[in-house]
């Protein structure tokens, strides 16, 4: 719950609803008086740049600049103000290990409250087991001298029949897909061709591709999960000036270091990566 001591001030209260899955619903109640307050602050920055008959621009009044604007991009504008700093508020005070920002939504506008529903999810929960025991056991390569990236796949062929049917998060895996159907449809509109002629072209239906798309985002989020995990077990630790080397070679081109949102997730990607060379030497 997020909450404030002042009686005066309107709080923000939440609930949290844990799904089998990992999928978390945080539903969050804003007070309607701290709404409008955030109102008037956008209308401040609005009245700005806003050009009202018979004034002079950034001198109108506040009351006929919220005129111009619609009640819902107000509304709108007010909450993306707001709801950032109570989700992460709720999420810190009931412990929540989050994977994935949520989209926000209202459910309902009451005369005293704006409710609002945001779904994410934490990391499923996978018992690794003997892993080092289940890479000899499984293992079939059959050249003498296999390339790196021959173990690589052998590696990622093992883990992935192995922990195939782990619990991931539905809505995790639907933001997924739904990125890379953004995605496809980006590089399709780029060569001028469409979803429909993509379609006919390859034999499939939307249903067909989402199904396909589901089956590789299952797969890549299982590895990245277990690798993770097995990175975690073997205490890997990466180094600041580690990090900033492997990013320059796998960016030659740039001429700056990682930036601080960089940085950890080229440490996570090191972690995976060292993870995977444990595994690949048993082979």
């Amino acid at each position: 719950m997020v909450t404030n001591n002042s009686a005066t001030i309107p709080t923000i209260t939440s609930t949290i609803a844990r799904e089998a899955d990992k999928s978390v619903l945080v539903s969050l109640s804003v007070p309607i008086g701290l709404v409008e307050d955030e109102i008037e602050k956008v209308l401040e920055q609005e009245a700005k740049h806003t050009e009202v008959a018979g004034f002079r621009k950034g001198m109108a009044p506040k009351h006929l600049v919220r005129k111009n604007i619609s009640e819902d991009k107000l509304l709108n504008m007010a909450l993306s103000s707001i709801l950032p700093k109570a989700f992460s508020e709720a999420v810190k005070e009931n412990k929540l290990n989050i994977i994935m920002y949520p989209k926000f939504e209202i459910s309902a506008k009451k005369e005293s409250v704006i409710e609002v529903k945001a779904v994410t999810c934490e990391v499923p929960e996978i018992d690794l087991g003997d892993y080092r025991e289940l890479i000899k056991r499984n293992k079939r390569i059959s050249t003498d001298q296999p390339t790196r990236e021959q173990k690589d796949g052998e590696i990622i062929r093992i883990l992935i029949e192995k922990f195939k049917n782990t619990l991931l998060p539905k809505v995790l895996v639907s933001a997924e897909v739904d990125l890379k159907l953004a995605n496809l449809l980006s590089r399709l509109e780029k060569l001028g061709l469409t979803l429909e002629s993509y379609l006919q072209s390859t034999g499939k239906t939307p249903e067909t591709l989402r199904k396909e798309y589901e089956e590789q985002v299952r797969g890549s989020l299982i590895l990245d999960f277990v690798l993770s995990g097995i990175s975690s077990k073997e205490n890997i630790k990466i180094e600041d000036t580690e990090a900033v080397s492997y990013f320059k070679a796998a960016n030659p081109n740039s001429t700056s270091d990682p930036n601080e949102n960089q940085l950890p997730i080229v440490k996570q990607a090191l972690k995976k990566r060292k993870a995977l060379d444990i595994l690949t030497s048993l082979l």
